[in-house]
C-alpha cells in the first residue's frame, strides 16, 4: 500500500471519528461494524474488525464536554471524559490518557450541571473535586 492510501485512509477515518462522534477505541471497532467506510479505512489502516459483534451498554454514562485546557492529554477534539458513576454516587472526568478528577460523593444533578458546559480544571476544584487516584 502506498503512502497516498494510508493518507486518503487517515482522511477517511477521521472525517467518520468526528461526525460519528466517537472517542474511545472499542467505538471506533463497534461502529465499523456497521459503517463499511470506517471499516474499509480502518483496515487499510491495519485495524481487524471482528466478526462477533461488540455490544456497547445501552445506557451511556459517559458524556464528551470541551476542555478549557489540556487534559494531558485531551482526546484528540478537544474533549474530556464525563463520568457519572452511579454505584459510588460520583463524578470522574479524564483526559485521553490517565489524568483525572473526581468528586465523591455527588449528585446526578451536578453531573448533569457540568456536561453542559466546557470544563475547566480550575472550576472543578472549587467545585469540590480532587485529582484521580
Amino acid at each position: 500500500m502506498n503512502n497516498l492510501s494510508v493518507d486518503l485512509a487517515k482522511k477517511q477515518f477521521d472525517y467518520w471519528i468526528k461526525k460519528l462522534n466517537l472517542h474511545e477505541c472499542v467505538e471506533f471497532i463497534a461502529a465499523a461494524q456497521t459503517n463499511w467506510k470506517l471499516q474499509k479505512a480502518m483496515k487499510r489502516l491495519g485495524y481487524k474488525i471482528p466478526k462477533r459483534k461488540i455490544k456497547l451498554p445501552k445506557t451511556k454514562n459517559i458524556f464528551y464536554v470541551k476542555a478549557l485546557e489540556d487534559w494531558y492529554p485531551s482526546y484528540d477534539d478537544g474533549s474530556v471524559a464525563v463520568m457519572w458513576c452511579e454505584s459510588w454516587d460520583g463524578i470522574s472526568i479524564s483526559g485521553a490518557d490517565d489524568f483525572s478528577m473526581e468528586k465523591f460523593p455527588a449528585t446526578k444533578k451536578e453531573f448533569e450541571d457540568i456536561i453542559k458546559f466546557p470544563i475547566g480544571q480550575q472550576d472543578l476544584k472549587q467545585r469540590g473535586f480532587k485529582l484521580g487516584g
